[in-house]
C-alpha cells in the first residue's frame, strides 16, 4: 500500500475499465445519441473511489475504456472533462509535481471520494502527499486521518525549514554575524595570515580544505570572517 503510488508512477501505460460507461448505440434517433457515453463518463463511479485518485495522478499515460472495450480517450484528450469532474487543475493532470499544490488543495480532490475500508481514505493519500504512515486496519477513519494530518504537518515544517536554509545570502549572513558580535577587529585575526600552515594552504593549489578547529568561544567565527576578507582582496 505504501508503495502503490510509485508503482503507478513507474508504469509505462495504465488502462481504466469503466464498467458503468457504455458506447452502445441507443434506439433514439436524436443527434446526441452518439455522445451519450460522455454523460455516463461524467457520472462514473471511478471518479468517486478513493484509490483511483492516485491511479489518475501518478501515471503519465492513462487510457479509458468503456464496458464494451471501446477506447474513449486518454488523460490528455479528456483532460477538460476530467478537470471539470474532479476539480483537479490541468497542470496536475499533466504531471506537474504534486508538491507544488497545497495540502488543502489535495485534500479537496479527495474529500468526496469513498473507500470500502474506512481507513483507506487516509492510506490512499500517502503517495500523493509523499509521506508514509503505519497501515493499521481497525483503527477507524478518525484515527487514520489524524495520523495522516500529523505526518503532513510534520513534513510541511521540515520542508519550510529546508526552504529557509536554501534561500540564504552568505554575504548578508556574514555581515549580520559581524554586527552581532560587535564588529571585526583586524588584530584578532591578522596573525593567522603569517601562520605557516595557513600560508601553505593558501599557496598550495592542491589544498582545497582549510579546517579551523578550536573550543567554543575561541573566536573561530570571527577568524573565518577575517580570512574571507583577506581572500577576497586577492581574488
Amino acid at each position: 500500500i505504501t508503495s502503490m503510488f510509485h508503482w503507478y508512477k513507474r508504469a509505462a501505460k495504465c488502462y481504466v475499465y469503466l464498467s458503468d460507461v457504455s458506447t452502445r448505440k441507443r434506439k433514439r434517433r436524436d443527434e446526441n445519441s452518439r455522445d451519450m457515453w460522455k454523460q455516463a463518463f461524467w457520472e462514473s463511479r471511478w471518479f468517486t473511489r478513493g484509490w483511483t485518485l492516485q491511479e489518475l495522478l501518478a501515471p503519465t499515460s492513462v487510457q479509458f475504456f468503456s464496458k464494451e472495450g471501446s477506447q474513449l480517450g486518454d488523460k490528455q484528450s479528456l483532460e477538460q472533462q476530467i478537470h471539470k469532474i474532479t476539480g483537479i487543475p490541468i497542470s496536475a493532470l499533466r504531471g506537474s509535481a504534486l508538491s507544488l499544490f497545497s495540502a488543502d488543495q489535495k485534500i479537496d480532490w479527495a474529500k468526496n471520494r469513498k473507500t470500502t475500508c474506512e481507513e483507506d481514505w487516509a492510506y490512499s493519500l500517502m503517495g500523493i502527499f509523499e509521506i508514509s504512515i503505519l497501515v493499521n486496519y481497525g483503527e477507524g477513519s478518525a484515527s487514520a486521518i489524524r495520523r495522516l494530518r500529523k505526518e503532513i504537518d510534520d513534513a510541511s515544517k521540515d520542508k519550510e525549514c529546508l526552504r529557509h536554509l536554501y534561500v540564504t545570502d552568505p554575504h548578508a549572513d556574514k555581515t549580520r554575524i559581524q554586527e552581532t558580535k560587535g564588529g571585526l577587529i583586524q588584530d584578532s585575526y591578522h596573525w593567522i595570515l603569517e601562520n605557516y600552515d595557513f600560508k601553505h594552504w593558501r599557496n598550495d593549489q592542491q589544498s582545497n580544505l582549510l579546517w579551523i578547529k578550536g573550543d567554543p568561544g575561541k573566536g573561530k567565527t570571527m577568524l573565518l570572517c577575517g580570512i574571507i576578507n583577506e581572500l577576497k582582496k586577492s581574488m
